[in-house]
């Protein structure tokens, strides 16, 4: 559904079904925005961030259903810029994206 949304929105959405595939399609695309969960079957999202915020310019924004304090904190601290608690509102993407010059 998410992605539905941002293509509607006029975004270019790829997607990969663990961690290491987005890092493989990471290197590949280079893309504006990130949209990582935090629960991946291979390798944890918090990873993820580590690894993409090395590559640089790519803004890296959490999606997960954790939304304690501590949650956010780690998730800033792994290197994402923004951090979403499920289920996203429209309005939070458009943030996430708006904040990156990807709304129109």
């Amino acid at each position: 559904m998410t992605c539905a949304l941002l293509q509607s929105r006029g975004c270019t959405v790829m997607t990969a079904a663990d961690g290491r595939a987005a890092l493989a399609l990471a290197e590949r695309q280079r893309p504006d925005v990130a949209f990582v969960d935090i629960d991946l079957p291979d390798i944890s999202g918090y990873e993820v961030a580590r690894q993409l915020a090395r590559l640089g310019g790519i803004r890296l924004v959490a999606v997960t259903g954790y939304g304690q304090p501590e949650d956010v904190r780690r998730a800033l601290a792994a290197g994402f810029d923004l951090h979403l608690k499920k289920p996203v509102r429209l309005d939070e993407l458009e943030r996430a994206l708006g904040a990156a010059g990807q709304v129109r």
